[in-house]
């Protein structure tokens, strides 16, 4: 199980924005080997990435072979995504995804898109959204 709490150094100390839920959840792990690891945030995917995402790169999909948008973001997340991208749900996503790390998934699929299915679509630059 991994649970995650934001927060920031000030200081040189650590202050936790829930503090409290913090405390009751490493209670969980009495007994127990454990790692803590604290990492930068990471801005995730933009606004303009992801309506790049649903208006080029799946309608273009969905108008070319025949399926609903929702079909084909489904199919891409499970083709293109690794288990790191799978919540406790085990349900993959890419709500959380980075920006970087949503301009590879991007990648990934044009690359795709063109070598197996022979439709091009076009990067951000080569098109208006």
């Amino acid at each position: 199980m991994q649970i995650k709490y934001a927060g920031f150094v000030k200081n040189g100390k650590l202050k936790l924005f829930d503090e409290s839920s913090f405390r009751n959840a490493y209670k969980k792990f009495e007994g127990k080997k454990i790692y803590l690891t604290l990492d930068e945030d990471k801005p995730p995917r933009s606004r303009e990435q992801n309506s790049y995402y649903w208006a080029v790169v799946i309608k273009i999909l969905a108008d070319e072979l025949g399926y609903f948008p929702d079909e084909i973001h489904e199919a891409l997340k499970n083709k293109f995504l690794t288990p790191k991208h799978i919540l406790n749900t085990n349900t993959y996503t890419t709500k959380y995804l980075t920006t970087q790390q949503f301009e590879e998934y991007l990648e990934k699929i044009r690359i795709f898109s063109i070598t197996e299915l022979k439709i091009d679509i076009p990067k951000p630059n080569q098109i208006e959204v």
